[in-house]
């Protein structure tokens, strides 16, 4: 379940995208002090594809992230914080 906080960002996100231009048109999305980014942009962002990025969320090993409608957006330091993770996990000895 969000929390309260991460719910009404996305309200915000939503209002200021109806102000904007639509999601579909913009990948890297500024709320506040955060940067939100689309998953094309969140894919370039690790190294991966989309659809490797895609496949990682359905089976719930993906960064985290939130919805819009059916547009996913991660937050460019979830996203950097999900890559050490994944290093470290790779490095175990």
């Amino acid at each position: 379940m969000k929390s309260k906080t991460t719910q009404r960002k996305i309200v915000e996100l939503t209002a200021h995208n109806k102000s904007q231009a639509s999601t579909e048109d913009s990948e890297v999305l500024d709320v506040g002090a955060d940067r939100w980014l689309r998953r094309p942009a969140a894919a370039q962002h690790l190294g991966i594809s989309p659809s490797l990025l895609e496949k990682l969320d359905a089976l719930g090993d993906g960064p985290p992230c939130a919805r819009i409608g059916r547009v996913r957006i991660y937050r460019r330091s979830g996203l950097d914080t999900y890559a050490k993770d994944r290093l470290a996990k790779t490095h175990v000895t």
